[in-house]
């Protein structure tokens, strides 16, 4: 296997993300060495009760089959390894190592990319700049970025796509 499906992998498991993964990294040096790590080594970086669930899922999940499931759902990935990873995201505190695409994934390096993201809370004002924003930018040509959140993050979704 690769190593960005052993990335695909981990991602899977609800008990990692940006931040356990950059300390099971920084410990095993590769993706392939995590998935593959004892529950010993594991529990010394995510703890005991983690690595006992990380080792009942990998031994359950089938990477491969995934993979299939992905395809079959035209969704790409792009891992923080991959060259076509976005840069500026790269440059993070703490950037995802894994990203989901639908559509052209080519607009993850256009030079006017902007984030929306707020409350999840939205009032009524919130709802009504979010879209007056986000469709002047979309009009600018700006491709819209967020993590899919309901409130503002969806407003800003819908706007754009509209």
């Amino acid at each position: 296997m690769l190593e960005r499906e052993y990335i695909l992998g981990l991602s899977v498991f609800p008990g990692i993300g940006s931040k356990r993964f950059a300390a099971l990294l920084n410990k095993f040096g590769n993706a392939q060495n995590i998935w593959n790590a004892s529950v010993f080594d594991l529990k010394n970086v995510i703890g005991e009760k983690l690595a006992f669930q990380f080792e009942t899922f990998r031994k359950d999940f089938a990477i491969s089959f995934y993979t299939q499931k992905l395809v079959q759902s035209r969704v790409e990935y792009i891992t923080i390894g991959d060259k076509n990873y976005p840069s500026l995201l790269r440059k993070t505190p703490e950037p995802p190592f894994i990203l989901y695409v639908t559509g052209d994934a080519n607009v993850l390096s256009f030079p006017k990319t902007l984030a929306v993201v707020g409350t999840r809370k939205i009032t009524d004002y919130g709802e009504h700049v979010t879209k007056l924003l986000t469709s002047q930018l979309v009009e600018q040509d700006f491709v819209i970025i967020s993590g899919l959140a309901i409130g503002v993050d969806t407003i800003a979704h819908k706007t754009a796509i509209d």
